[in-house]
Parts: structure tokens; sequence; C-alpha cells
């Protein structure tokens, strides 16, 4: 059997109403892993925008609850964290491979201007 994880990330507005999202991954994360995917978030691997590494964002979750955008929205994500499949998880689809998710967040931030690279 292949193994698979989960990423479970966070959108929280200025407000500070949040939603949650998890995607599986097939793969497992080793700790370089997930140091190697900080490594190329912003603010010292705090936050990444989904969209820009092909993850849904959390924001429209928020939207249809609260009757649409509000003027505390963003676009800032962070990963809660990441964590071995188990089997209730695999029920969600899967996203794709632990080295796809890597090389977006190398190639996403390979076209990041160095002033927002904090």
């Amino acid at each position: 059997m292949k193994g698979y994880s989960v990423v479970e990330y966070l959108y929280r507005d200025a407000s500070n109403y949040k939603e949650y999202g998890e995607i599986l991954i097939e793969g497992v994360f080793s700790d370089t892993d997930v140091q190697r995917i900080r490594k190329y978030m912003y603010d010292k691997g705090q936050f990444f925008i989904p969209e820009e590494i092909g993850i849904q964002p959390l924001q429209p979750k928020l939207w249809a609850k609260y009757n649409g955008p509000a003027e505390d929205d963003h676009q800032w994500h962070s990963i809660e964290c990441i964590h071995i499949a188990k089997q209730e998880d695999l029920q969600l689809q899967v996203w794709g491979t632990k080295q796809q998710l890597i090389k977006n967040f190398q190639n996403n931030w390979k076209h990041i201007p160095e002033y927002l690279k904090l």
C-alpha cells in the first residue's frame, strides 16, 4: 500500500473568522520535506497563496457562510500540519504527489519578486 499524507491548511481573515481545509497527498512527508516547503512560503515559512500552487483557496467557504466577501479578506493561508493519512482520510480525493506539491512551491518561489520574500 502506498503511503499518503494529509496537509491541513487554514484561512483566517482579519477579523479572525476561520475556515479549514485539507488535501490528500500521495507520499509520506519527512521533517526535511516539510522544511523544504516552508522555505518557499512567505513571511519566513508562515503563509502561502493557494492559487499559486494549485490548491483550492478557502475564502469562498467563508463567503458562503457570511453572504459574500468582506473588507477583512486577504489571500494568505497557513499550513497547520502535515500528517500521515489515517484510514478515514483516504476518502479524500488525491490532490497529487508529495514531489509535485514541493515542486509547485519551489516553482512559484522562482517567480516571486525579492521584496515579497520576507
